[in-house]
């Protein structure tokens, strides 16, 4: 989700960031103070980056973060985040199984939605009409039917 706090604010000090003034958005809960850019690109930027999903990117170095900082990239192609989300070997893997999570395939564009504080609650609508088809075939669902 977006924050109120500018990108030049968040990453005072990095080249290129001075002048971007579009939100940082909140990525943590792990290490909020490091800051992690994802990148939509339609050709694999040469250095610096590694593939996420579709035509996104991570950015691994400085470097290829101050370039693209520095670049006439918008919101619609760089965002920057604070933080990140992380799970030790075997945790989120354990987490699925025991129903805490519901895995949705991936779309690259949702990394860079235009609307990303709506973006939450239409997952979460598509994630329950997903798990309304799946569910009746389970025999154990049989009598509880949903609404489709």
């Amino acid at each position: 989700r977006p924050t109120e706090i500018p990108v030049a604010s968040a990453l005072r000090g990095v080249k290129g960031a001075e002048h971007r003034d579009e939100p940082v958005y909140a990525g943590g809960p792990v290490e909020t103070r490091t800051a992690l850019a994802l990148l939509h690109a339609n050709v694999m930027p040469e250095e610096g980056v590694a593939h996420v999903h579709g035509k996104v990117y991570v950015l691994t170095t400085k470097g290829s973060l101050e370039k693209n900082l520095a670049s006439k990239a918008g919101p619609d192609e760089l965002r920057v985040f604070m933080g990140y989300s992380g799970w030790s070997p075997g945790q989120l893997e354990n987490e699925i199984e025991s129903g805490f999570w519901h895995v949705l395939p991936a779309e690259a564009s949702l990394a860079f939605d235009p609307e990303p504080e709506t973006l939450w609650n239409r997952i979460i609508a598509r994630a329950e009409q997903r798990i309304a088809r799946v569910r009746p075939r389970d025999p154990f669902f049989t009598l509880l039917r949903l609404p489709r």
